[in-house]
């Protein structure tokens, strides 16, 4: 029976993915071998003559066609995903008028089968995906908090050096590029916003509405190429002050590491086609040729102090830094640093005077040490913790009084 069960999965998803092609791309007799097993699959299942399959080929070659001078044609993303549909039903539709009475029921048989499947684990990934999305939040509170603390008040100082190398009128030109792409940005904001509630009652965006976008968007784009024109002119002074913090970013960039690993994230897939452009300018660079550069997109945030050319120079070295919110900030406990190598400070409230304990505990909940009991009055206090004999990378402490019990985490890196 089970392996009856994995045949017909093997079966159905075999299928649905020749039923989609048909209806989308026509991309079922590409990819040599895959593309033959798949028509020999179909062939068998749903019992195809010779002649159906000369006809399914032929379908193929004729919505290939119209598909690729689809995509080749420049204009509105939504009017080329409308045509796109358009297409794809008309291919599907063609499909079965070669299929007799009994085919397609099998084929539709084999749908529901596969869809029940799909349903079955989607509902059993539903606590799962939960599950990353609490950590996920962690996890970006905390870079968050982090960059903010450490990240930016660096980058800014060194984007006030370039600020001295500037004309009079290019810092005047800088600051109506920031208040230009601030405003934009809200205006693409409301749209979006606008798009998803109507797409939420089932209404497809108005010509208004699209057109309203693209503007912003070109808009947007000749902004930023004027400022990477901007950008180019200073690359050197750039890159000196990038350089000048290089140590820093290394230590910013271990420090992101670690708490990406505190939070027990999965490691990041990376898609077959970066990989593959990748290795494609690896070997350029070992011929000798130029790799072909990618697009310096705008953005306002650094990783480890990573920022684009056209970030710097439309960062605001005079704008207040954002306070984020600490972490575990209603439990109001602080450990600081964290992560931390020799040492940190754990920095706790007791509501009312009485026994107090605090215990430094691994990520499994055993309890290494204590790291203090006794009375204490109420308010605010502080201890520092040595770590130097600790090894491994997540602990948390666990703080008791009278009023319970809160913890908070931390990262020991070498």
């Amino acid at each position: 029976m089970k392996k009856m069960n994995i045949k017909l999965m093997l079966v159905v998803a075999v299928l649905l993915v020749a039923q989609a092609t048909f209806a989308q791309r026509g991309d079922f007799r590409r990819g040599g071998e895959r593309g033959e097993q798949r028509m020999e699959h179909l062939k068998t299942e749903l019992e195809l003559t010779d002649k159906q399959v000369q006809k399914l080929e032929a379908i193929n070659e004729k919505y290939d066609e119209k598909f690729k001078a689809l995509r080749e044609v420049e204009g509105d993303r939504m009017e080329k995903r409308e045509e796109m549909q358009k297409l794809r039903e008309s291919q599907k539709a063609e499909f079965e008028k070669i299929l007799t009475k009994d085919q397609k029921a099998k084929l539709e048989k084999l749908h529901e089968e596969r869809s029940q499947m799909r349903t079955e684990r989607k509902e059993g990934s539903k606590e799962n995906r939960a599950e990353m999305k609490e950590k996920m939040k962690g996890f970006h509170e905390e870079v968050k908090a982090y960059k903010e603390e450490n990240i930016m008040p660096v980058l800014k100082e060194q984007r006030k050096k370039l600020d001295k190398e500037l004309t009079k009128a290019e810092r005047k030109q800088v600051k109506e590029w920031r208040k230009s792409l601030e405003a934009e940005k809200e205006k693409m904001k409301e749209l979006k916003e606008e798009f998803k509630a109507n797409h939420q009652k089932g209404e497809r965006p108005s010509e208004e509405h699209r057109a309203a976008m693209k503007k912003i968007h070109e808009a947007g784009k000749e902004t930023k190429e004027a400022v990477k024109a901007l950008a180019d002119k200073y690359e050197n002074e750039i890159a000196e002050l990038h350089e000048e913090i290089k140590p820093q970013a290394q230590k910013w960039e271990s420090d992101l590491k670690a708490i990406a690993e505190k939070h027990d994230l999965p490691a990041k897939k990376e898609h077959a086609r970066h990989q593959e452009w990748k290795e494609k300018g690896a070997e350029k660079e070992m011929k000798g040729e130029q790799r072909k550069p990618r697009h310096d997109k705008h953005h306002k945030g650094s990783h480890a102090g990573k920022m684009s050319k056209v970030a710097f120079i439309l960062l605001d070295p005079n704008a207040e830094t954002t306070t984020a919110k600490p972490m575990n900030q209603d439990k109001k406990l602080r450990v600081f640093p964290n992560p931390a190598m020799v040492s940190n400070t754990l920095e706790y409230q007791v509501a009312t005077s009485g026994k107090v304990t605090i215990e430094l505990r691994n990520k499994d909940g055993q309890l290494i040490k204590t790291v203090f009991d006794g009375y204490q009055e109420a308010g605010t206090h502080k201890v520092e913790v040595n770590l130097a004999e600790l090894n491994e990378k997540a602990y948390f402490y666990l703080v008791r009084d009278g009023e319970g019990q809160q913890t908070i985490k931390f990262l020991k890196t070498e």
